[in-house]
């Protein structure tokens, strides 16, 4: 089973679905639904300028880089707020002292 992905909102298409669309030029474009179809083909739209095709690009353009670099902010944000609380609970032993 071959698995595709839409050309305009890059949905995964699986075997036997969706429309396959064969330019003059020779290039091929896979479509999950007459509504991609359409929205490329007769009214030549950007995928990217569609909030509702750019959504499902942009989530899968999410690499493993980026999904580290997110935990690694994450982690260092949590270091920097146990941090803060330690040098306050210090803060506070010490002005009971005096």
């Amino acid at each position: 089973m071959s698995k595709m992905d839409c050309s305009f909102c890059s949905k995964n298409i699986t075997e036997a679905t969706g429309t396959m669309f064969v330019r003059k030029s020779g290039k091929v474009s896979y479509f999950c639904s007459s509504k991609c179809e359409s929205n490329m083909v007769k009214l030549k739209r950007n995928p990217r300028k569609k909030k509702w095709a750019h959504e499902k690009v942009v989530k899968k353009e999410k690499t493993e880089e980026t999904v580290k670099k997110e935990v690694e902010k994450k982690e260092k944000e949590i270091k920097k707020e146990t941090g803060k609380k330690e040098n306050s609970d210090k803060k506070e032993v010490r002005s009971k002292t005096k």
